[in-house]
């Protein structure tokens, strides 16, 4: 994609769990401390890249009677969740290429849709984080996602932390907003 003129954001992983323990528990790699890079998410030729792919992706897959359900991904950082590089030194980079919620949300828009045409008719997961700013891109991602899809659009969150005395993460708090509406 980048050979097509696609953006890059460069970081460095600063993830904990990413590190050598992370390699020896049996994954392939190890990114911790490591630079990375990744296409800007609201990028146009990104976008229309993703796009495509998911398009020849669903096709692939047109047939297939076995499939429960696909996972929305595309603006994220290295999985299905929707994490960004979000240190405060990876939020004054994203101010300095652009970084607008609308931009971020009309890419999420995007992938949500491409994967809803791609996969006519099985469920679509987001797998909810907090993305890079406290400023309700989740939130309305989600929205979106529930109004043009309703019950199809299911929720899901991958961690686990017993012991969160704030409570007051914005992915659990969607999730219960939505746990009466879709499936969690």
């Amino acid at each position: 994609v980048y050979a097509k003129g696609a953006k890059a954001f460069a970081f460095v992983d600063k993830n904990p769990f990413h590190g050598e323990a992370f390699y020896r528990q049996g994954h392939r790699f190890s990114t911790h401390g490591a630079g990375l890079r990744m296409p800007i998410p609201w990028d146009e030729v990104f976008l229309a890249s993703w796009e495509k792919f998911v398009e020849v992706y669903g096709n692939h897959y047109r047939k297939a009677t076995n499939i429960a359900m696909v996972h929305v991904t595309g603006p994220t950082r290295h999985s299905a969740e929707m994490h960004l590089p979000k240190d405060r030194e990876d939020q004054e980079k994203w101010r300095a290429v652009g970084y607008t919620p609308q931009k971020l949300i009309g890419a999420w828009k995007r992938s949500i849709d491409a994967f809803a045409r791609a996969f006519h008719q099985t469920p679509l997961v987001l797998n909810l984080s907090p993305v890079i700013f406290e400023d309700g891109v989740m939130e309305e991602v989600v929205r979106y996602g529930y109004s043009q899809y309703g019950r199809r659009l299911f929720l899901q969150n991958n961690i686990i932390m017993a012991d969160n005395k704030r409570l007051k993460r914005e992915d659990w708090n969607v999730l219960r907003e939505y746990a009466s509406k879709t499936t969690i």
